[in-house]
Order: structure tokens, then sequence, then C-alpha cells
């Protein structure tokens, strides 16, 4: 059987072409889990940086002595730094400042970590320390490096992030074409990046009329440019979001199978959170960025698996479709159908437990629902919460 194959899991979905939220729905969810950067509301820190620094002590078995001094050095010295800006390259949101990692038992995994963001994100700069910035983004706050933005003023910024004519990147990457301009070639997007359209044919005094021209941010000497670069006629994207059909969102996943898994995207890699969001953003909706606030989000249908047993879990799974949500703690998971008597799940994922020991995995897959992550723990046997993801 190849799990691959879009016709083996479209043919089993009920009305496959059918949206499963209107346009209104859409927005009104991503204005209540999204927050407004560009509101006065939003000029200050969203932490206590005393309780940072605290934090920062509390993984000194983790990191040597001299770096937990750094970081606090850093968050006391900062400066309050009121600006917008884009980022220019896919940039890492850390808790705390510092490219030092913070490993607990697992190497794979830095605990201070957060999330990455791609080319393109409105960034409002809040704090201001050496190479440090303490940053909103729409969907996350944290530590950035200053070197990953390019400060403009807020009318460029959120006419940028809010451009109605857009395209949206629905392959796993799509890289810029390479150019005479360096600062605009070979830029990569990654699935979910919405990519303004550009202007005008030519680009440098490069003239391309068969490949799409789009908008990027570029830093120079600090500040934001506004440039016109190549897409390739073929780039996997589309002008505008994808609709939001179930056929769609198993389509998207599909291309993901196999792609490296990246604890807080990582790596320039995905969680499992970070992919299920990567795939929902194609379609214009906006998930929250950690499992457990998905889990929580008020969208869809929600069903409880708490306190049900294995068998009753298994029958429960019948009402779900491909491209619904399910979760376990720390780990969010999309059902994907029953062939054969036996339901998949898709899911981005570290390590499972196999021959009486964990092995790492490391990769976006699509397993059957009684993988095992433990002993006697199974993805069936953990799921607690469902989303039936429709209206």
């Amino acid at each position: 059987m190849d799990h691959t194959s879009e016709n083996l899991w479209i043919k089993n979905i009920k009305n496959p072409d059918k949206p499963l939220f209107s346009k209104a729905t859409i927005e009104n969810f991503n204005r209540a889990v999204s927050e407004n950067i560009f509101s006065d509301k939003n000029s200050e820190p969203s932490h206590n940086f005393s309780r940072i620094i605290k934090r920062a002590g509390t993984f000194r078995a983790y990191a040597k002595k001299r770096i937990l001094c750094e970081i606090e050095e850093t968050i006391t010295r900062s400066v309050k730094c009121d600006k917008f800006a884009l980022s220019v390259k896919r940039a890492s949101i850390r808790s705390l400042p510092t490219n030092a990692n913070f490993h607990t038992e697992d190497i794979e995994i830095d605990r201070i970590q957060e999330t990455g963001i791609e080319i393109g994100e409105p960034v409002r700069v809040i704090l201001r320390s050496g190479k440090w910035l303490y940053a909103k983004v729409p969907f996350y706050a944290g530590w950035i490096r200053e070197n990953s933005v390019a400060y403009g003023t807020k009318n460029q910024v959120e006419e940028f992030y809010l451009s109605k004519d857009f395209c949206v990147v629905t392959g796993n990457y799509v890289y810029t074409m390479p150019s005479s301009d360096k600062s605009i070639s070979f830029k990569r997007f990654g699935m979910g990046a919405k990519i303004p359209a550009g202007e005008a044919e030519e680009v440098g005094g490069e003239i391309h009329t068969n490949q799409i021209i789009v908008k990027i941010p570029v830093r120079n000497k600090g500040n934001l440019l506004i440039k016109n670069a190549f897409l390739s006629e073929n780039a996997d994207i589309s002008h505008g979001y994808l609709s939001p059909t179930r056929k769609n969102i198993v389509k998207e996943a599909l291309k993901l199978v196999g792609e490296p898994y990246g604890w807080g995207d990582s790596f320039e890699a995905r969680d499992c959170s970070g992919t299920i969001r990567s795939i929902y953003k194609t379609i214009g909706l906006e998930l929250p960025r950690n499992a457990s606030e998905q889990e929580k989000m008020k969208l869809g249908i929600k069903k409880d698996f708490s306190g049900l047993s294995t068998e009753e879990k298994l029958e429960l799974l019948d009402e779900f479709q491909p491209g619904d949500l399910l979760f376990m703690q720390g780990h969010v998971m999309m059902y994907f159908g029953r062939i054969r008597g036996v339901h998949y799940i898709f899911h981005n994922f570290h390590r499972k437990y196999e021959s009486g020991k964990t092995v790492a995995v490391n990769s976006a897959l699509i397993t059957p629902v009684q993988i095992r992550f433990a002993r006697n723990k199974t993805a069936i046997s953990e799921i607690r919460t469902g989303i039936i993801m429709e209206e």
C-alpha cells in the first residue's frame, strides 16, 4: 500500500471539495488567536523579566555559569525600542537571548527554542540589547537576533503584511530564482508563507516574462528595502489561499511526508504543531503555534476521548475524516482515514517505542493509530481530545 497516494485517502472523504469553514469564520478565528502587533496595546513586553532571569537559573545543570551570566546581563541592560520591522530570513524565536543550547535529557531538544519565523513576518521590536531583540510577531513573542530583521516604518510593515495581492507557498519549500542581485537570490519560503505579488516584469534590470514576480524584504544597513524577486513559473504556490477543503488539506499534508522533525522548528525544520500549522496556513487559517493551544482553540467540533477505553476510542474515530485533529499530551496528529479496518494518522514526531526500546524517528509519517511511544503508551491509548475541523 502506497501511503503517499492521494487517491488512497481522498476517496474516503465525504464531500472532499466542500469548504470546511466560511471566509468569515476563518477571518474571525484569525483575529481571535493572533495579536494585532500594530496596536498601541502591544508596545510592552508580555513577560516578567525578573522571572525570565530566574527561569534561566533553572537550566543551570545544562548550561555553563558563564552563559547564564551573559543571559542575565543581556536581559538587564535591555532598553525600550518600539520599532517595526520585517524578518529578512528564516529566524528562530528563543525564550532566552542566547544561541547556546539548553538540553535536558535529549540532546536534540533545546528547551529554550520556541519557534521559527518565515521571511516577511511582521515584527514589533519591544526591547533591544546588543545583538538581541525582544519582539512580537502576530503568533508569538520572544528573543530574536537583530540581523534577522530590517527596520521600516509602521506603514511599510503593515502594508506588506496586509497585502491583498499575494501568493501562498503550497509546496514544502520554494526558493526565489537566481539573479545578478544576490540579496534576492535563493531565498527560501516554507509551506503556508504568504508572499506579496510584485508589480513589474523587470527585476534588477532583468526581464523574465515567464516567471512570477514577488516582493521580498531586504536588509540594507539595518533598514528595510522592498525588492522584486523571481519565482519559477512552476513553483508550488497558489495565487491567494487554497479553498478550505479536506481534499486540499490532505494533499498538502502528503507533501510533507518524510520531512524532518525539528523541536520548536529548530534545524530549519518543523515540529508536530508547526507541521499542522503550516498545512492549515495554506487555506488561510492561522492556528495557534503550540499543540496545547491548538487543542484548546475554539474552532470545529470538539470530541472528548478522556475516560474512554481503547475500543471506545477506536469507535469514536469513525466519526472523524481526513484532516481532523487529534491530541495527546504535548503532541498533535492529523487523522488520515481508515483503510482495511486500521485507523491512520499523519504526524511529525521525535521518537517511538520498538523492540523493547525507544528509537529515533525525527520525521513526518503516516502511521497506524496504534503506533507505540512507550512500553504501555500508544497514540490511541493517549488521545484525549479530537477536533472535527468543520462548522
